[in-house]
């Protein structure tokens, strides 16, 4: 079954796949219900690959980098395909109300870097603020407003997470037990500080250290 939190995840990701591509890895179901689908704009496909892999029932894996063309995920795999993936995939989305084809190509753009995804993050389109919700307005600021200052939890975040994705990327390179557990706990990490909770994702962070 499906919950409501991984049907909102997945909507979300890929709307944010129309902006810019990301690293993405699936474990193919025997049933689209039972398929794994992992995206993140940071963590490597080959961390979320485990996860996917923990997550799902069998050992049909598939990742690498991925966008959205419209109503099209187009994935971008690294090394073998699963046979059916696309036709998998696609039912899976059908289940979550996302009415969207999947293809399978040789390339896709890649990972911006981050003063490219800053300017991205601040660059709206008009088809991008038609989906904001009704009634939810959204005031730009002036030339003379300044910046707000970095939060000291947004500050703790950045020092403990900074060292600790390279350390991930190693990890990701290397065959170690417990990159499963671990990649998990980033990947918390990582998702809570997008949704604006830094108190779990330092809590978070502060676990994973004592792990590494």
């Amino acid at each position: 079954m499906i919950s409501e939190g991984e049907k909102e995840e997945i909507r979300t990701l890929v709307k944010l796949g129309r902006k810019r591509s990301l690293n993405f890895a699936v474990c193919m179901g025997e049933e689209p219900v039972e398929t794994v689908f992992v995206m993140h704009r940071r963590t490597i496909s080959k961390v979320l690959a485990r996860q996917a892999r923990a997550d799902g029932t069998t050992a049909k894996i598939a990742k690498g980098r991925m966008e959205v063309d419209g109503r099209t995920i187009k994935l971008c795999c690294e090394g073998i395909k699963p046979t059916g993936l696309a036709k998998n995939l696609k039912k899976y989305l059908k289940l979550l109300k996302l009415n969207m084809s999947v293809e399978l190509v040789d390339e896709v753009a890649e990972l911006p870097s981050d003063e490219e995804e800053n300017v991205t993050a601040n660059t709206a389109t008009p088809e991008e603020d038609h989906v904001a919700e009704a009634g939810q307005s959204e005031s730009l600021p002036s030339e003379n407003v300044e910046e707000p200052s970095v939060s000291p939890e947004r500050a703790r975040y950045d020092a403990l997470a900074a060292p600790l994705r390279s350390q991930m990327e190693q990890l990701g390179a290397a065959d170690d037990p417990r990159s499963k557990k671990i990649a998990a706990i980033w990947g918390l990490a990582e998702q809570r500080a997008e949704d604006g909770d830094l108190a779990t994702a330092i809590k978070a962070l502060t676990s994973l250290a004592a792990r590494l």
